[in-house]
């Protein structure tokens, strides 16, 4: 994120020091938000607010309770999802949907459901062609082209898209992350009845998940160290994260905001703290350049949806090829 790239240009000053000096717990936070914070080792912020990335399910409970379709539960398996969504698409109806753009933070959830990472530990080596990443990027293939359960690009211009869509009940359930739900709020309003779970399970016995935090941070150019320190410590705080969440999307990145009675009272709170107590920390690109790894890879695999290339080795090594020259570039 963005404070990973400020911290790789020397603009932030680390906190190490700061912490060490008074002791202060990092451990108020969820420890995949504090990694997130990190460059090479050093912590050049705190979290103020975070989710576990592209691991929710948004159902439109009317849709598939009419049509037969059991609702999806934490329990589920992606063998459970398609069946179900299968019972759901007909004619113009569509029972599941992914989120594209970016499509690799997707495919990065779904690698991971299956076992595997679409980057190497330090950021530099993209996995694209691994046989996790080759599985998970099949079974959303094969979720538009064999089991047609998700609308190809031009169906799902045809619906209205992605969030059009689901408020006219032409997707039945759309993957995402928390921030949807102020999308379905004000799109679906009282159309009917929605609700969301955490992704269904792959192969690995998890939907898969990724760690996205907001920081704030000290300018290295600061004169004024510990001033900002204090600042950043408040603007963090627990009830910094709940005043987050009473006014509509992402809460701060502490398990005493995700679990506080002023969040939960919400419904679908209790499943993002769900998915937030088992999310994985992300893997950001060492050189910074994520806008346009994910450019690139989205771009390469554009084919694949529209249905001109099949999810094979030899095309997803080309792929992960243009990825890599992105990773291999130096430091902006």
């Amino acid at each position: 994120g963005t404070i990973y790239n400020f911290a790789a240009q020397k603009a932030l000053r680390p906190i190490d020091d700061l912490v060490a000096k008074e002791k202060f717990d990092l451990g108020q936070y969820y420890a995949g938000c504090i990694e997130a914070m990190k460059r090479e080792g050093k912590v050049y912020g705190l979290p103020f607010k975070s989710h576990p990335g592209i691991a929710m399910l948004y159902y439109n409970q009317s849709l598939y309770e009419s049509k037969g379709a059991a609702v999806p539960t934490k329990d589920w398996t992606l063998e459970q999802l398609i069946d179900n969504a299968k019972k759901v698409t007909s004619d113009g109806v569509y029972g599941y949907y992914f989120f594209m753009k970016p499509i690799s933070r997707t495919i990065l959830s779904l690698t991971r459901a299956h076992g595997g990472e679409l980057l190497d530990a330090e950021g530099k080596k993209s996995q694209l062609n691994s046989p996790a990443a080759i599985q998970a990027v099949t079974w959303l293939y094969e979720a538009m082209y064999k089991h047609k359960i998700t609308p190809t690009p031009a169906q799902l211009e045809a619906v209205g898209g992605e969030a059009k869509g689901f408020a006219a009940g032409k997707i039945g359930a759309e993957r995402h992350g928390s921030a949807f739900q102020i999308t379905a709020q004000n799109e679906v309003k009282d159309a009917f009845k929605w609700f969301v779970a955490v992704h269904p399970k792959g192969p690995a016995g998890k939907g898969g998940s990724d760690y996205e935090a907001d920081a704030y941070s000290i300018a290295q150019a600061t004169k004024k160290s510990e001033g900002a320190w204090e600042w950043v410590k408040w603007l963090t705080n627990q009830e910094s994260g709940i005043r987050l969440g009473e006014i509509g999307g992402t809460v701060g990145g502490r398990p005493d905001v995700y679990k506080a009675d002023r969040i939960l009272k919400f419904p679908e709170r209790k499943v993002f703290l769900e998915a937030m107590e088992s999310a994985m920390p992300g893997r950001p690109t060492f050189n910074t350049r994520a806008t346009e790894y994910e450019t690139v890879m989205g771009d390469a695999l554009q084919p694949l949806w529209d249905g001109k290339e099949q999810p094979s080795k030899s095309f997803l090594d080309t792929v992960t090829a243009q990825v890599q020259a992105i990773l291999d570039k130096p430091l902006p």
